[in-house]
């Protein structure tokens, strides 16, 4: 079902599917920075970053894929009407599968770098001050892992604007399909 009549704008669940993923994308990145900066929220720091990785990583992954289809619409010979709607149909299409891609990593990344049981644990009571982020912040808990995953996935982003050909295979690493009229 398409968002108009005529057929040649984006198709409906296609842009509620990317506009769902990105107001998810950038309320993990709220909450995760709020718990970092302030006393407003108060989590362990290793899930405030979890947080605002994973919703980083999914608006880069977004962006690749955009970018990625852009390309690929451009070279078909596409007008400009026609490359937005499929930019919009290719990223709506595949955003809910990055956010609850990078959710579930972040989930596996904690459970390993914690343990299960502590991991639940810190999730349903975070009392320990070595992991709670308070005025006295504690950043020695920070996972970098997840840090240097979130910079090598952002330069990957950023190098799919230089180089076609990477950001085709990039983009299909992601799990894009070229999206077609």
């Amino acid at each position: 079902m398409y968002s108009d009549i005529s057929g040649m704008s984006p198709e409906l669940i296609n842009v509620v599917k990317l506009i769902g993923a990105g107001l998810l994308a950038i309320g993990q990145i709220t909450v995760g920075v709020l718990a970092l900066t302030t006393s407003m929220i108060t989590l362990p720091v290793a899930i405030s970053v979890f947080l605002v990785s994973a919703g980083t990583s999914a608006i880069m992954d977004m962006v690749a894929i955009g970018r990625a289809q852009y390309n690929f619409s451009l070279e078909t010979g596409q007008e400009d009407g026609e490359i937005f709607d499929d930019v919009v149909d290719s990223v709506g299409s595949n955003s809910l599968d990055m956010i609850l891609y990078h959710a579930t990593m972040r989930t596996v990344y904690i459970s390993a770098e914690l343990g299960v049981g502590s991991a639940i644990a810190l999730l349903l009571e975070a009392k320990d001050p070595t992991y709670v982020v308070s005025y006295n912040k504690n950043y020695s808990r920070i996972p970098w892992i997840t840090v240097i995953t979130t910079a090598y996935r952002s330069y990957n982003t950023g190098r799919t604007f230089f180089d076609n050909d990477f950001a085709y295979d990039y983009a299909t690493s992601l799990g894009w399909i070229p999206w077609e009229d």
